[in-house]
């Protein structure tokens, strides 16, 4: 889902009249499949920061920090585990387990894709016939990523804000959208865009000073708190 500056001031309205509230949760980690929208057939990571256990099937293969390039492809209904051009095996799901501060740099070979780093982590499974990706990641880091492929870079502190505020509740309302597929959203605007960690690190100020803050109507429920990426210079009540 996208939004724009334009919708700024009218949330400010909204605000007032519905509710600005706070919820006091544990940390709470959602499951969002990357790359949703792509057939990804091989790639390669390597740990960008923290130390990663590496599982495979269950079993612990190896811990690293970085000095390793990992290369995942597919083949048949297996994915074959590359580790510094060394085959590891065949394995049905691998998994990436990091530290809190841990991020993974993915580099899709299969379609070709640009670098894209996330935090948390990333396990790789074979669905419908292509690689599927699952970042697990702490909700306020989600919110981050999406509130740059949502806002954009370099926008205010102050919109950044606003933006985090309606990620965060689209986010808890909708947490079991695709519960039914093995995860909690997708990466595209059939959920909330998200790219990962993003290169904005000032978006995470405006995380934390709106930590835990959504908004709910009049009995305090969360409100579907949809966006769009161009109003077309109009506004509509958001049922329409």
């Amino acid at each position: 889902m996208k939004r724009t500056k334009k919708i700024f001031p009218l949330f400010i309205c909204v605000s007032l009249i519905l509710g600005l509230t706070s919820f006091f949760l544990p940390t709470e980690t959602l499951q969002i499949r990357i790359f949703t929208h792509l057939k990804v057939n091989a790639l390669q990571c390597n740990v960008n920061a923290g130390s990663y256990k590496l599982m495979a099937d269950g079993k612990l293969l190896t811990v690293s920090k970085g000095e390793s390039i990992f290369k995942i492809t597919l083949h048949a209904d297996s994915i074959e585990l590359k580790q510094n051009d060394n085959i590891l095996g065949k394995f049905k799901y691998i998994k990436f387990t990091g530290e809190d501060l841990g991020e993974i740099k993915l580099k899709l070979l299969n379609p070709d894709r640009k670098v894209r780093t996330y935090q948390n982590n990333i396990s790789f499974s074979v669905n419908e016939g292509y690689l599927r990706l699952i970042n697990e990641v702490v909700l306020d880091n989600y919110i981050a990523g999406v509130t740059e492929a949502e806002a954009g870079s370099r926008s205010t502190p102050e919109f950044y804000k606003v933006q985090a505020i309606l990620a965060r509740t689209y986010a808890l309302a909708h947490i079991n959208k695709h519960v039914t597929e093995g995860f909690s959203l997708c990466d595209q605007v059939h959920c909330q865009v998200y790219y990962g960690k993003p290169k904005d690190l000032n978006i995470f100020n405006a995380i934390d000073e709106t930590k835990g803050k959504v908004v709910v109507d009049e009995n305090l429920n969360l409100i579907v708190a949809a966006f769009h990426s161009n109003s077309g210079g109009q506004t509509a009540n958001s049922e329409d």
